[in-house]
């Protein structure tokens, strides 16, 4: 709204039925380009069949000053950027899993569990709890993290769908202990259960995804004005991770939120990376894989 008013441009939002990457990739092939941006997809596929247009030197400049560096590239501004982790109701589970290994532990930690049904960080989850370092993950064995999940599979009450429904199970009770999105955990903090914890030893984190401008957009151009109205307006961004406990890439942002905010910021913890050009050469494979384990 902000920068509708300063530049008159309005800004129209596109139902992508959820998946952006899909919905872009179908326009590319019809040869009928609508978006001009994307907001929060990841880069990988569309990078890999040369589907995005680089960020003007000008702008990129612009953000390698203001932004920080894992946040920064040609193609990208990342942006809403989230961890998955493990979360525990301490309120209804007696211990709460605090690693990889843990989580997978149902007899020395009981409890209702539900997990995101996410192929990328599941199948990343179940390697670190299998024993792979975060160093060695990729490319991930696929065979291994699917034999891994066969063994929890039986435990799991519920794979989420969305980030409502994340919140939805914790706050309702319907589980204790959940593999879900770290803003969507801070939700269950701040507005249902205090007490929750965050184990971010049993987290894994994206890079790679954010703003991006497709090949063919019409209106590119207004598109990385919009990126660089919000690289120049910190404080914008600080009140959207206020408001939505994701990360935005102003190297300001721990001076313009609440300590109580950073300090569960993906940002603040040593994370398990999961790249987003690995996935994507390895993005058949895996969904492969995936289907038939959840739909087995």
């Amino acid at each position: 709204e902000p920068f509708e008013e300063e530049t008159g441009v309005t800004v129209n939002f596109l139902e992508t039925g959820g998946d952006q990457t899909a919905f872009v990739l179908l326009q590319a092939q019809q040869g009928s380009m609508t978006v001009d941006l994307m907001d929060g997809s990841d880069s990988g596929q569309l990078l890999l069949q040369e589907l995005l247009l680089p960020y003007p030197d000008d702008l990129y400049e612009l953000m390698a000053e203001t932004s920080r560096p894992e946040y920064v590239d040609e193609y990208f501004l990342g942006f809403g950027n989230a961890a998955t982790l493990v979360v525990c109701n301490p309120n209804i589970i007696e211990r709460c899993p605090t690693t990889p290994e843990e989580f997978f532990d149902v007899d020395g930690f009981p409890g209702s569990r539900a997990m995101t049904a996410s192929y990328d960080s599941v199948m990343t989850l179940a390697l670190l709890a299998d024993g792979v370092p975060a160093e060695d993950l990729f490319p991930l064995d696929v065979d291994r993290a699917i034999a891994k999940l066969e063994e929890i599979k039986p435990h799991i009450d519920v794979w989420t769908e969305s980030g409502a429904q994340q919140v939805q199970t914790m706050a309702d009770e319907e589980v204790g202990i959940s593999y879900m999105w770290s803003g969507r955990a801070n939700e269950v903090r701040r507005d249902y259960i205090p007490e929750v914890q965050m184990m971010w030893d049993a987290a894994t984190m994206g890079y790679g995804n954010g703003y991006l401008v497709p090949v063919g957009a019409p209106n590119a151009d207004i598109a990385f004005e919009l990126i660089r109205w919000i690289v120049e307006h910190p404080e914008a961004q600080a009140k959207w991770t206020e408001a939505t406990a994701y990360e935005t890439p102003t190297a300001e942002l721990p001076n313009l939120v609440p300590p109580e905010v950073v300090s569960n910021l993906p940002g603040e913890f040593n994370v398990a990376e999961v790249p987003s050009d690995a996935l994507a050469a390895q993005a058949e494979e895996l969904q492969l894989a995936w289907q038939q384990f959840i739909t087995s």
